[in-house]
């Protein structure tokens, strides 16, 4: 039995395999996930960086 998953325009695909071989259950594509990932990584700290500057703002308006 083989299934495909799909994730937005990115794609995921995993494959279930239903083998007598108990090692060859799960196959995921890594290097999506890890790009996924980084590029979540990235979008935190985008924000991190957007409120440090909104707290210098504020800061700067407080005196």
């Amino acid at each position: 039995m083989n299934t495909s998953g799909t994730t937005s325009s990115r794609t995921i695909e995993f494959l279930f395999f239903q083998n007598t071989d108990p090692n060859h259950l799960w196959r995921i594509d890594i290097r999506n996930l890890e790009y996924r990932f980084g590029s979540l990584e990235n979008r935190f700290r985008s924000l991190d960086i957007r409120f440090r500057s909104l707290d210098k703002e504020l800061a700067g308006r407080d005196k």
